[in-house]
């Protein structure tokens, strides 16, 4: 009789499992105008591909929960709302993306609410303009950016509690994710010289007083709490680079998360994503592996923090640089042994690259300054080999001067793995030995890249 009971509790327990299981949702479409090949949905973790047949697909997707996902119609992108069991459908000409993407089904009505939202953003946070604004002008223009967003909310029929509920802390999170972000975006797209030392007033963030910056259980299913969380932090560290001109960037960052987070998830996610980028392979490399391993990362996060540590000790100052030996634009190939005698400024670019584009203007006026020393100055693109034409045009319309190079297997060409290079453009500052004088060196742009060359030429 026992055994009886235990086996019927075992198969209504499989039978609940069968029950709980989220039903699939359908996303059907219509993609009119330039020709599209696939849709990709993803985001929590999903990730799936939808073919496109005459501008037609459908398929079932077994999405893990209902959130926001992101939607990839050919070089296009855009947010939309998913919940398992939904039946969505959706039109859109490609030749106006943003201005006629929509849904429609009983589960619709937050995708379109999304597809709205985002067109406000077009018409009232225009990114440049918004950040570059004086301290009023921001915090008017953002409070309207809100206030527009939260007006649709109300407005917008259809939309179930829970996700009303969410989306109004979604907005909340986002506005104080732009305050969060406006001192260090403005020093960078300030118009005026004084922008580069900005400082917003002293009761700017009173507003921001009751946020808990370490609730990581927000932190695994907001994204705009993760965004607004990264900017807090990375706010506090340029607190400490402003206090002490002799603060180490990663060091300071590693110290405020460090401080201001429980070890877990939401701690690593932090650091594991700064250090891909802002770890440099610099004099104090092994100051900041200590302090990474003080702070109790993941096994995960560990290995990858290892593996890049590891290539970083082969590019600190005063190692041999990787060498290279690329076409010319100009004819023939030029390699790295043929600057010997020279400092060596090199920029890793590519075509496609917009700000490697906006450093453009800062590289030729340095070039300019600078002719008569004894540097040179390279460019390498590691554009791939179907749009080497495009590159020998912009070389060619753009005037671009100093050596260009072409790189043989853009991102996997030896010099380029040689540096860990992830993120374009990329300067490198080389010897007249060729050995490494920082193999991150400012950009064009920054101030701080004459005060290097004058130090050293």
């Amino acid at each position: 009789m026992k055994q009886l009971l235990l086996a019927g509790l075992a198969i209504m327990a499989l039978s609940c499992a069968k029950e709980n299981k989220p039903s699939p949702t359908t996303l059907s479409g219509t993609i009119s105008g330039s020709e599209v090949q696939k849709v990709v949905v993803f985001g929590n973790g999903f990730d799936q591909e939808l073919t496109v047949t005459d501008g037609q697909f459908a398929d079932t997707l077994d999405i893990p929960k209902a959130d926001y996902y992101r939607l990839r119609i050919g070089r296009e992108g855009t947010g939309i709302y998913l919940e398992p069991g939904a039946q969505i459908a959706l039109t859109v000409n490609t030749e106006e993306f943003d201005e006629t993407i929509s849904y429609s089904g009983e589960k619709a009505a937050p995708s379109n609410y999304l597809a709205a939202k985002y067109l406000i953003s077009e018409s009232l946070m225009d990114f440049e303009t918004v950040y570059a604004s004086g301290e009023p002008e921001f915090l008017a223009q953002n409070q309207k950016y809100t206030d527009a967003c939260v007006a649709l909310l109300k407005e917008t029929k259809g939309l179930d509690q829970d996700f009303y509920s969410k989306e109004a802390k979604e907005i909340e999170y986002a506005h104080f994710g732009r305050m969060e972000n406006y001192q260090e975006y403005h020093r960078y797209l300030g118009k005026t010289p004084e922008s580069k030392s900005f400082k917003v007033s002293a009761n700017f963030y009173d507003a921001l007083s009751g946020i808990d910056f370490a609730d990581t259980a927000t932190y695994r299913t907001s994204q705009n709490y993760k965004g607004l969380v990264g900017a807090h932090f990375s706010r506090l560290k340029e607190d400490i680079l402003d206090a002490d001109p002799e603060a180490h960037d990663a060091l300071a960052y590693i110290q405020v998360v460090d401080q201001g987070l429980p070890d877990g998830n939401a701690k690593d996610q932090m650091l594991a994503s700064y250090l891909q980028f802002g770890l440099k392979p610099d004099a104090r490399l092994e100051e900041v592996a200590t302090a990474f391993l003080a702070t109790s990362p993941s096994e995960e996060n560990l290995a990858t923090f290892t593996e890049r540590y590891e290539l970083y000790k082969t590019i600190v100052p005063g190692k041999d640089s990787p060498n290279f030996e690329y076409e010319n634009h100009a004819g023939g190939s030029t390699s790295l042994a043929d600057l010997e005698g020279k400092y060596v400024y090199i920029d890793i670019w590519a075509t496609w690259c917009g700000p490697c584009i906006r450093e453009i203007p800062s590289l030729k006026a340095l070039e300019a300054d600078y002719h008569d020393k004894n540097i040179e100055f390279v460019s390498i693109s590691i554009d791939e080999m179907k749009d080497h034409e495009k590159w020998q045009n912009m070389v060619t319309a753009r005037e671009l001067g100093g050596i260009q190079l072409f790189a043989d297997n853009n991102w996997s060409s030896d010099f380029v793995v040689g540096y860990g290079i992830k993120g374009i453009p990329r300067f490198i500052m080389l010897g007249p030995d060729g050995t490494i004088v920082n193999a991150d060196a400012p950009r064009p742009s920054n101030p701080d890249v004459r005060e290097l060359f004058d130090k050293l030429i």
